[in-house]
């Protein structure tokens, strides 16, 4: 079971990703994610996931891009 710390990592990795997080909250995602091998792992997955979106963000629609976002979202809230 994942502690405190790493929920709060994991729900904040796609903002992230994504350079929507504060300068102080991105610094203490990477301390976490230094420290941290099963977070590391799930920034793995997640960032090959962003990848795989970005590549084929061209040949999708406007809907089809927000349902992926959400997917992902609530995959992190079921952690």
């Amino acid at each position: 079971m994942k502690n405190k710390e790493c929920l709060k990592t994991i729900k904040r990795l796609c903002g992230y990703m994504e350079n929507d997080l504060s300068l102080e909250c991105c610094e203490e995602i990477e301390k976490h994610l230094r420290e941290c091998e099963s977070c590391r792992g799930e920034y793995s997955k997640m960032e090959n996931a962003l990848k795989l979106c970005r590549k084929s963000r061209e040949a999708l629609s406007e809907e089809e891009k927000m349902i992926i976002k959400e997917n992902i979202f609530k995959l992190i809230e079921k952690e």
